[in-house]
C-alpha cells in the first residue's frame, strides 16, 4: 500500500495551517521561503548538471518535507541540499555528497568558494546534509517515486497538434510556433514547482492547466477544457 505521506494531496486550508504557521511564520513569508529555496535548488541542480526530472523531484521532496515540518526548526539550505542529493540518486544521476555540498554552498553564498574538503568546517557541513537527508527519507516514509507533469504536457500538446490545434490554428504545421508553445508549457511547469501546486494537484491536473494557460499566453484560441480533460484521462490513465 502506498505511504499516505508520499501520495496524499493537501487542501488550501491545510497548507495555510502548516507547521510553520503554528511556529509564527506568516503565509507570505513561508511562500517566500519556498520560492527562494526552490530557486536555490534549481540553480544548484544546474551547477551539478542534473537532469530536469532530478531537480523537479528535489523540489517535490522539499515541498512535502515542509508540509510536515516547520521552517523555524529546520535550516532550509541543508534540507534543500539534502533533497537534491537524494533526488539525484532516485533519478539515477547520483552525485557525491561533497559535490552537492560544494555546489550548493557556492550558490547559497553568492559564488563564494566553500571551505576545502579537508577542513573541519566542510566536514561539519557535509554531515549536516547527510543528517537532513535521513530526516527527509523518514518524513517521506521512504516513498521516493515522483511523477511529473512534463511527459503528460508533451503528450497533450502532441495530440492537440495532430488534431489541428497547433500554433498556426490549422494543422499544426508551424513547427517554430509549436516549439515556442511547448517551451512556454515547460516554463509554466517549472514555475509551478516553486509553489505548493504539486501538493494540491496530481501531475495530470497540473499538465492540463499548464497546456490551457500556454495557449492563452501565446494568444491562441482557447482549448476546450472538456477536450483537455478527455485527453488527460487517455494520456495519463
Amino acid at each position: 500500500m502506498p505511504n499516505l505521506r508520499a501520495t496524499k494531496l493537501y487542501t488550501v486550508d491545510q497548507i495555510r495551517n502548516s507547521p510553520s504557521r503554528k511556529d509564527g511564520v506568516s503565509e507570505a513569508l513561508e511562500n517566500d521561503y519556498r520560492r527562494k529555496t526552490g530557486l536555490f535548488i534549481k540553480a544548484a541542480g544546474k551547477e551539478l548538471e542534473l537532469p530536469v526530472d532530478a531537480v523537479a523531484t528535489a523540489l517535490v521532496f522539499f515541498h512535502k518535507f515542509f508540509m510536515l515540518h516547520s521552517f523555524q526548526k529546520h535550516e532550509r539550505f541543508f534540507v534543500g541540499s539534502a533533497c537534491l542529493f537524494l533526488a539525484a540518486k532516485v533519478e539515477e544521476s547520483s552525485k557525491r555528497v561533497e559535490q552537492v555540498m560544494s555546489k550548493s554552498w557556492k550558490v547559497w553564498n553568492g559564488g563564494r568558494d566553500p571551505p576545502a574538503e579537508n577542513e573541519k568546517s566542510f566536514k561539519r557541513l557535509r554531515e549536516k546534509i547527510l543528517i537532513a537527508e535521513r530526516c527527509v527519507l523518514h518524513t517521506l516514509g521512504f516513498q521516493l517515486t515522483v511523477e511529473h507533469p512534463y511527459s503528460v504536457v508533451m503528450s497533450l500538446l502532441k495530440k492537440l497538434f495532430t488534431m489541428g490545434k497547433g500554433a498556426d490554428g490549422g494543422k499544426g504545421a508551424d513547427k517554430a510556433l509549436n516549439r515556442q508553445l511547448s517551451q512556454a508549457a515547460t516554463s509554466f511547469v517549472n514555475d509551478s514547482l516553486l509553489t505548493t501546486l504539486c501538493l494540491q494537484y496530481r501531475p495530470k491536473q497540473v499538465a492540463a492547466a499548464v497546456v490551457y494557460l500556454s495557449y492563452l499566453y501565446m494568444g491562441l484560441p482557447r482549448v476546450d477544457t472538456m477536450l483537455l480533460e478527455a485527453d488527460v484521462t487517455v494520456v495519463a490513465a
